[in-house]
């Protein structure tokens, strides 16, 4: 388990060894290439969807990529009924695709129509965010599921979302190029409860991926992202990644946040971060600046022009008190 947590946020390894490969790593892969050639062996049809879920989301967690694996595992899954798949069977399997990189529209119109037939509540705010996460990640944007995914959204409890699911859920959709309104307001409503709660702590990560993706999306929501906006600036931007600064700064600029508190609190943090910030999201920080030089251009033109019309209503009012006076 040691293994599979350390190697669960790099990149797909392949499973053919390299130069300069730890003696754990290699261990690893010998040990998953073993797996390989035992599920070779064994006739497909033995395997139930749980059992096969369990096995190519091994595969993913740890990182290594077998083709050879991933293809039989895809005929094993295949071969399955559809009636045989539970919610988390359809949602790692389709995880662990997406995670070791590999696109196989066959396989996902089978997981597709495996999840359609079952009911609404049989899906979690978790296992629903990971279905929709790994058809936007191989982009299946098949519409019958993502209709159904939309409507098993709009129907969980806001208790069922917490803002790292409404963050993948925001963030599946604008990469899919395609959003219910339903679903924007049944997610809002569930981050507007929990960020209300006193007990709540928020992930810095995943409101900077929320706060993207509302931008993404040119989501209007006044109240979610009033909220947001109050929240950042309470964050500590030395802890969150220079590309969700970056995101932030985007989005700020996108949605023509006029808040002084987090144009403060951005300043400070791209001052931090920009040694660290590469080069594709230097464009995103660039965008702000200009956008943030031409607010504060504008907020000085009609700070002038206020004064100058108190000065004349002032004036006016002089001459009115001292023509009465005369």
């Amino acid at each position: 388990s040691s293994s599979s947590s350390s190697s669960s946020s790099s990149s797909p390894r392949s499973s053919s060894t390299g130069p300069g490969e730890t003696a754990e790593e290699i261990s690893l892969k010998r040990l998953f290439a073993r797996i390989t050639q035992i599920f070779e062996e064994l006739p497909r049809e033995r395997f139930t969807a749980s059992q096969l879920s369990i096995l190519v989301n091994s595969f993913a967690r740890v990182g290594v990529r077998d083709e050879t694996m991933m293809a039989m595992a895809a005929e094993c899954a295949m071969m399955i009924d559809v009636r045989e798949f539970e919610a988390q069977d359809i949602s790692l399997i389709a995880n662990a695709f997406s995670k070791l990189e590999f696109k196989n529209s066959l396989l996902f119109l089978h997981l597709s129509s495996a999840a359609q037939r079952l009911p609404h509540h049989a899906f979690l705010g978790q296992t629903a965010a990971t279905l929709l996460n790994a058809c936007a990640s191989t982009n299946f944007d098949h519409l019958p599921l993502l209709l159904f995914l939309a409507s098993v959204i709009r129907k969980l409890s806001p208790e069922q979302i917490n803002e790292q699911h409404a963050s993948m859920i925001l963030n599946s959709f604008s990469r899919l190029c395609c959003l219910h309104p339903a679903v924007v307001s049944s997610i809002s409503r569930s981050l507007l409860l929990r960020f209300s709660s006193p007990m709540s702590e928020v992930s810095g990560h995943s409101i900077a991926n929320i706060f993207h993706s509302l931008a993404k999306l040119n989501i209007q929501d006044e109240q979610l992202v009033g909220k947001i906006v109050e929240i950042l600036p309470q964050l500590n931007y030395r802890t969150m990644s220079p590309q969700s600064v970056a995101n932030i700064a985007w989005s700020s600029s996108v949605l023509c946040v006029d808040h002084s508190p987090l144009l403060a609190w951005l300043v400070a943090a791209i001052n931090f971060h920009l040694p660290s910030i590469r080069d594709q999201f230097l464009g995103q920080v660039l965008l702000f600046i200009r956008w943030y030089r031409l607010s504060l251009q504008k907020n000085t033109q009609e700070a002038g022009e206020g004064k100058g019309v108190d000065e004349h209503q002032h004036q006016h009012q002089h001459q009115h008190q001292h023509q009465h006076q005369h």
